[in-house]
């Protein structure tokens, strides 16, 4: 989701309307017992703000198969996470079959429900890994993509 002041916050455990402020949503995910993650924060885009601060999140996500460029995005988000000591994370932002798995968390303790990762997320215990998602792979989801951009206008 993405909050009112543009970062792109993945909530586990609760849902929330699309465009809250963040400290809002920090609030409901503490009510809620549940888990925000900052999402691809040093990605190549010039629509989404890059946090200069400490934000009210538990997680970075340091991996992500969609960010570009791939290693410098990854790196300037785990140093971020390190400054603030935050857990990690990884996601594939896959909106296509082929991108599935390519990030991915991993933690240090079996997780077999979404309760068992969001503990493990609070207690630190996750950290992200994975690679890029192919370019080839990339220019066919934004091929296939367009009619659904186009119905949006």
């Amino acid at each position: 989701m993405r909050v009112r002041e543009g970062f792109h916050i993945l909530t586990l455990g609760f849902f929330a309307e699309d465009g809250i402020p963040l400290l809002q949503l920090s609030e409901l995910a503490k009510a809620e017992s549940g888990i925000l993650v900052l999402a691809h924060p040093f990605t190549l885009s010039l629509r989404l703000p890059k946090p200069t601060s400490k934000l009210p999140v538990h997680a970075v996500e340091t991996h992500n198969a969609k960010s570009i460029p791939f290693r410098r995005s990854s790196a300037l988000a785990q140093e971020y996470a390190n400054r603030y000591q935050l857990a990690t994370t990884g996601g594939s932002d896959a909106h296509s079959p082929y991108s599935i798995g390519n990030c991915y968390t991993v933690t240090d303790t079996l997780c077999e429900t979404l309760d068992d990762l969001i503990d493990a997320i609070a207690k630190k215990r996750t950290r992200g890994s994975g690679k890029p998602t192919p370019i080839p792979v990339r220019f066919g989801e934004i091929i296939l993509s367009f009619p659904y951009r186009l119905r949006r206008f």
